[in-house]
């Protein structure tokens, strides 16, 4: 999350992000807008939309393959084994 809308253009999105499971020294530029937003609010409501959508839904595409992104899968698989 950023303070304001400066970030664009004052060096923050080369900042690294360490919270993301399996997903070390991942940089802010390469996250999606949506969880860049200086307002909190963004975020929590594209998220809440999004989860209510896949409650619904029959499938999920994850964009990515275990030559990739193995790490990633693998976090995901001990959340939903059925991946």
């Amino acid at each position: 999350m950023v303070k304001d809308e400066s970030y664009a253009t004052d060096g923050t999105l080369d900042a690294s992000i360490d919270r993301i499971p399996a997903m070390p020294n991942m940089l802010l530029k390469y996250l999606p807008t949506f969880l860049r937003t200086a307002d909190p609010n963004d975020m929590f409501d594209f998220m809440g939309e999004e989860a209510q959508n896949c409650l619904q839904a029959t499938a999920i595409i994850i964009n990515t393959s275990d030559e990739l992104e193995p790490e990633v899968l693998d976090a995901l698989k001990s959340r939903c084994p059925k991946l």
